[in-house]
Parts: structure tokens; C-alpha cells; sequence
């Protein structure tokens, strides 16, 4: 079982959603915690170990160290790679 952080700015991120997407992320983020063999994630190409999880038309970008997954960001897919790199 991983352990989740969020950043400051996926805090902010997350409140601004709306309660259907807050939802949706919320129960991927759960799934992802409990078993990560059940969601599907991808390496961002070009990056030292930053990670991406689909929910619908938004993306969580996260770091994987161990058990230990960092949520960097929680944007909508147009805005995601210009907000982070």
C-alpha cells in the first residue's frame, strides 16, 4: 500500500475541481493507493521519474520514491505540461 502527499499546488488544484471530477480522482487515487497494478500509468516522456494518471479529460502528475507517491499537479490534459515543464 503507497502512501500519498500532496504538494501545496495539487491542493489548490484539487479544490478547484468540480465534485464529480473530485470524486473521480479521489476513487482512482484510492484504487492507485491500494493495489497500482489496477489503474494505469505512464511515465512523461523526457522526465527523471514523474508519472501520469488518467481521470477522464484530467491528469494527476505524480513521483513515485518507494512507497511514497508525491502529487505534483491535478490539471485539466490541456493544461497540464505547460503548468509543469
Amino acid at each position: 500500500m503507497f502512501e500519498v502527499f500532496f504538494s501545496e499546488k495539487a491542493k489548490k488544484d484539487f479544490q478547484i475541481l468540480s465534485d464529480e471530477t473530485k470524486k473521480l480522482v479521489s476513487k482512482k487515487l484510492v484504487s492507485f493507493q491500494k493495489n497500482p497494478a489496477s489503474v494505469r500509468i505512464r511515465k512523461i516522456v523526457n522526465s527523471k521519474n514523474y508519472f501520469r494518471l488518467r481521470v477522464g479529460d484530467f491528469r494527476v502528475v505524480f513521483e513515485k520514491e518507494g512507497k511514497l507517491i508525491k502529487i505534483f499537479r491535478i490539471r485539466h490534459r490541456n493544461e497540464i505540461y505547460r503548468k509543469i515543464f
